[in-house]
């Protein structure tokens, strides 16, 4: 027994000797960065280096400086995925000893709202660019989404003027709670389209060549309304007004519409509105004292007519002459089956004589 204890403690210490020299080195925690850069270190090894792989993109790693084991910056260069996960090992010098450290590097998303807009109504597109993350919408107001994970969807608001949106878009970890994100904020200003709509009475008689009482319905604020008329030396008393008049240099019939835009000049063919022209009949003052008879004893219909006029009359008429505002006559025939043909004069206002066995009678038309 004597000669065997020696030995084993020779064996002991042989052994003691041979584990000790490694320091045990710790290089951390697995962990996840967003990003492509993060710096690792370490407490209690004071030599060593570290060394880093990824199987898929070796060459995507620099490990800057190698050499240190107190402390390293690592970065990747370009995300092959969302993530990317690397294995980096810490060698201690004094020993064949190591440790290794798990880290995912997880891709910041680029969130791309898309441009400010101006819009004409209350609903519109999303013009949102994904960079392939998972993304959503953060509307902030009373508007609604049609979906609010996708980057393209369609929005609707209950009011007219600037609404922010804002894109959000993540990748998450795969190896911890880790969530990386980024958004985007884009204005988009809504304005109200136009419904233009003019109150004075289409086939109205004007005896002279001015109408003082022309008027539209009241744009609401912010919509710009203007006069038009076919024919370029007629003239308004003030085209942005609402309510105006018109002078025309001849007497004859004029069709007039009022015209409305919104918002910017960028808008202005789509967020615009044409009221329904009316048609107006500018008289020679000398016919206005003739006593006409569409609600008397000759009734003419239809009234406006494209190819005939039929009259109804209790009185034998023989024959009628048509005559234009200026006073010119333009057709003169017999009356067959109550029905006179129109078809072949100029769209206007006329007078139309009836010819009795006893007297003359006038009436207006208008042909369309």
């Amino acid at each position: 027994m004597k000669t065997i204890i020696p030995i084993l403690i020779l064996v002991f210490a042989f052994e003691t000797t041979s584990y000790s020299q490694c320091s045990n080195p710790d290089a951390g925690e697995d962990f996840a960065i967003c990003g492509s850069t993060t710096t690792i270190s370490v407490e209690n090894a004071t030599t060593g280096y570290w060394t880093a792989m990824y199987t898929d993109n070796p060459c995507a790693i620099n490990i800057h400086p190698d050499i240190t084991a107190t402390e390293t910056n690592i970065t990747i260069s370009g995300f092959p995925s969302s993530h990317m996960i690397i294995n980096v090992v810490l060698h201690d010098d004094s020993g064949p000893c190591t440790d290794t450290v798990q880290i995912e590097f997880v891709e910041i998303p680029e969130a791309h709202a898309g441009d400010d807009q101006e819009v004409c109504g209350t609903c519109f597109y999303s013009e949102a660019v994904s960079s392939g993350g998972y993304g959503y919408w953060d509307t902030g107001s009373m508007c609604w989404v049609d979906f609010p994970d996708e980057f393209l969807t369609y929005f609707c608001c209950p009011s007219y003027g600037d609404h922010e949106f804002i894109w959000i878009e993540e990748n998450e970890s795969m190896i911890s709670p880790l969530i990386c994100s980024s958004s985007d904020t884009v204005i988009i200003t809504t304005y109200r389209m136009p419904t233009a709509n003019i109150i004075t009475e289409t086939n109205t008689t004007v005896y002279g060549l001015t109408f003082e009482n022309l008027i539209a319905e009241y744009p609401g604020n912010g919509i710009i309304g203007y006069w038009v008329i076919d024919h370029p030396a007629a003239y308004f008393g003030d085209d942005f007004s609402y309510e105006t008049s018109v002078t025309v240099p001849y007497y004859g019939s004029y069709e007039i519409y009022w015209h409305e835009e919104n918002g910017p000049f960028s808008l202005s063919a789509e967020c615009s509105d044409d009221s329904n022209p009316i048609v107006m009949h500018f008289v020679d003052p000398i016919y206005s004292d003739i006593k006409t008879h569409e609600k008397d004893d000759i009734v003419i219909f239809p009234n406006p007519a494209s190819n005939y006029i039929l009259i109804n009359s209790d009185e034998d008429i023989t024959d009628i002459a048509i005559y234009d505002i200026n006073g010119r006559l333009v057709k003169e025939c017999n009356i067959k089956n109550n029905a006179v043909y129109v078809s072949e004069l100029e769209n206007g206002m006329y007078f139309i004589e009836f010819r009795t066995n006893d007297m003359h009678k006038f009436c207006t038309f208008v042909k369309d």
